[in-house]
């Protein structure tokens, strides 16, 4: 049988390993070509009132 505490660590590690996921997951749509994410760059700078 499970204990409570094999139960936390096996939720906790689920939810670590989701979590990097998304991050994981964002990084690669945000840069997923050089270009892509030199314009997203520019685009965070104007957005946010930043020249350069």
């Amino acid at each position: 049988m499970i204990t409570d505490v094999q139960l936390a660590i096996f939720a906790n590690m689920l939810g670590v390993s989701l979590f990097l996921l998304v991050v994981l997951y964002h990084y690669v749509m945000l840069c997923d070509a050089s270009a892509r994410c030199e314009w997203h760059s520019e685009e965070l700078k104007l957005s946010h009132g930043i020249s350069s």
